[in-house]
């Protein structure tokens, strides 16, 4: 029995964790088009780089590096865009989203625009993904892309100096980045414990509650459903009675008893077994005829009622159609016809009765019927 238990906890742990990975491939999903709008305003660098050029603010850049860099930006864009529409979850998406981005920052750096630490922007970024390995791999792809940067811009920035040759300001400013990064990729890498533990100590709440919602719903369906015929039962029963006794549609209520005909003849000769297969037709029956106009419940052993959302029934029509559909019943055991008695009462006809007395005219009705049918089951 532990065993049993034992197991039973692993396989419930297994479901969580399945269903926590399926949660982070879905915030895949989202993040990766977060990421390629992102991309796709990016395409606008160019633009606002020309008209700094223009305004005097950006005297190194030319037209010429300001339109290549666009186009460049508009292809990646373009790839980026066409990777998220077609394999929008997969990893190799995220990859190249955020190397975008990270391309985007080199290629702003190369135009000599002074970008150089915020190039640690993108593994910040990747933080939103909730996933250690890519915070590390993006974080790796901005080392290199801030070795990259400054060993290219190093002779342009010396240029400016008499004091240096390129390779020691590389060395210089270099040494400073790599203090910065390491100082900032351990903050990000605390930040994604922080983020991936604050997450996924949400979604296992959700889940709980979510899981807590659905046995409670469980339990109050199972407290009001008839286990044998899977109608509601008389405790169901009861609760509607309470609701139509002051609600604002009491007008508007019939009620209709209704009593398996011969049941106990079935039971004495048959056995209960029989009688139970009986009980199951009649109840399929009655909620195939009356539940299209409101509620049915088996309130004891051979006992049903209906609560109708109708001022005027037509208590001829209904046992046609109910005397209908016994006929055509095809689950009976061999040899046994299956009637129905019923009686009417509605408030439209009978406005003086409380719900109490509805109930009891209807079932004198019924009584009244039961013993006009000579067929019995």
């Amino acid at each position: 029995m532990l065993l049993r238990y034992a197991a039973a906890g692993q396989h419930k742990d297994m479901d969580t964790n399945d269903a926590y990975r399926q949660f982070l491939r879905n915030n895949r999903f989202r993040q990766n088009r977060n990421i390629n709008f992102i991309m796709q305003q990016c395409v606008l660098v160019g633009p606002l780089v020309a008209l700094g050029i223009k305004l005097g603010a950006f005297p190194y850049i030319s037209y010429k590096s300001c339109a290549a860099a666009t186009l460049l930006l508009i292809m990646l864009s373009l790839f980026d865009t066409l990777m998220v529409k077609r394999f929008s979850h997969l990893p190799h998406t995220t990859y190249l989203g955020l190397a975008c981005l990270e391309i985007t920052l080199i290629l702003m750096s190369q135009m000599h625009m002074g970008i150089y630490i915020t190039l640690f922007l993108v593994p910040f970024i990747s933080l939103v993904y909730c996933e250690k390995r890519v915070y590390i791999i993006t974080s790796f792809g901005c080392l290199l892309g801030m070795l990259l940067t400054t060993a290219l811009s190093a002779p342009f920035q010396a240029s400016f100096r008499n004091d240096m040759g390129a390779f020691q300001w590389f060395i210089g400013q270099f040494g400073g980045y790599l203090i910065e990064y390491g100082v900032m990729f351990l903050c990000g890498l605390a930040l994604n414990r922080m983020i991936c533990s604050h997450f996924k100590e949400l979604y296992d709440t959700h889940m709980e509650a979510d899981t807590e919602k659905r046995l409670r719903e469980q339990v109050f369906e199972l407290s009001n459903t008839d286990v044998l015929t899977s109608i509601a039962n008389r405790n169901a029963f009861m609760t509607a009675l309470a609701e139509l006794s002051s609600g604002p549609h009491r007008k508007n209520v019939t009620v209709v008893q209704l009593d398996v005909d011969g049941l106990k003849q079935v039971n004495d000769t048959l056995g209960h077994a029989a009688g139970d297969i009986v009980i199951k037709a009649a109840a399929k029956c009655i909620a195939e005829v009356f539940s299209p106009y409101g509620r049915c419940f088996r309130t004891g052993g051979d006992e049903f009622v209906a609560l109708l959302k109708i001022p005027h029934p037509s208590p001829d029509e209904f046992e046609a159609l109910l005397e209908s559909s016994c006929s055509a019943c095809t689950e009976l055991p061999e040899g046994i016809r299956l009637t129905i008695s019923c009686g009417f009462a509605s408030v439209a006809e009978h406005p003086e009765y409380d719900i109490n007395e509805l109930l009891k005219h209807a079932d004198k009705e019924m009584y009244a019927r039961k013993s006009e049918h000579h067929a019995r089951v």
